[in-house]
């Protein structure tokens, strides 16, 4: 499983239209919401990642999403 923990990152491997199989921890995903509801996910796993309802309901068909939680600490290190 590929992982990402950069905006950039993310953003250059995003040029497909059909993605499985990333991880994808702490990331502002609101950023790059435009590119992300263009493209198919599936089985990705997304740790800590902020993102609108619009990319949370595109995402949550076959993903696994774990949201930020309000905690006084990081709960995925």
């Amino acid at each position: 499983m590929k992982q990402f923990e950069s905006i950039t990152e993310l953003k250059r491997f995003l040029t497909v239209p059909y993605v499985e199989e990333i991880a994808v921890q702490s990331l502002r995903l609101t950023e790059i919401e435009p590119l992300m509801l263009n493209i198919r996910f599936s089985r990705c796993l997304f740790l800590g990642c902020s993102m609108s309802d619009d990319l949370l309901h595109h995402l949550l068909p076959g993903n696994f999403i774990f949201p930020l939680l309000d905690v006084p600490f990081n709960t995925y290190p």
